[in-house]
């Protein structure tokens, strides 16, 4: 494999992976949406760059496997399908879910008696209680979060893998699997003999 070529897959993965970070790092949902567009598109640049590395026949031929493989893993799809979407602007790729408020007991009626909010609109006070008085309840805040959207491409459906709707997931999972594929191609590359 071409090794300069190969050293600007390994910059594109390096590149993904901050992105990954920065999503994870991000109270902004604004900057989340936007930062996960750049992920993809460097998820894509990595691809890309591996493909132009394979110069021979057998090494264009690992990489012709290595898609495939890609094309079977469901994170990896769903990252490529909704790069396209994103590139091609034939769906949106995310959204941003509505934050919650949520009143919980350990396992009754939960009755509130008195509620005070801040100037802020937040509960600054709560006086209930579950099933009796006694019982005490607790209130939890459930953030806003941003999910990866099903995307269109080519008039097919692609939905997020199950379990895996937050881009907070995807994202580490996709720089784990680009890690695996360029360690297969470093190792593809320092134990083939190279004919020039």
């Amino acid at each position: 494999m071409n090794k300069g070529i190969l050293k600007q897959a390994e910059n594109r993965l390096a590149a993904a992976s901050k992105k990954a970070a920065a999503i994870s790092h991000s109270r902004s949902n604004a900057e989340i949406m936007e930062i996960w567009s750049e992920f993809l598109t460097e998820q894509q640049r990595f691809f890309n760059r591996l493909g132009n590395a394979a110069e021979t026949n057998s090494e264009r031929g690992w990489f012709e496997r290595a898609l495939a493989a890609r094309n079977q893993d469901p994170v990896m799809l769903y990252l490529y399908q909704a790069r396209n979407a994103d590139e091609h602007g034939r769906s949106s790729i995310a959204s941003v879910t509505n934050s919650a408020l949520a009143i919980r007991g350990n396992n009754g009626d939960v009755f509130i008696e008195d509620m005070v909010y801040d100037h802020e609109g937040r509960i600054s006070g709560l006086k209930g209680w579950e099933g009796s008085p006694g019982n005490p309840i607790r209130v939890e805040f459930i953030p806003s979060d941003v999910e990866a959207s099903i995307v269109e491409n080519r008039s097919k459906s692609y939905s997020p893998p199950p379990g895996l709707s937050k881009v907070t997931a995807l994202a580490p999972l996709g720089v784990r699997y680009m890690r695996n594929v360029l360690r297969e191609a470093v190792s593809f590359n320092t134990g083939m003999p190279r004919s020039e």
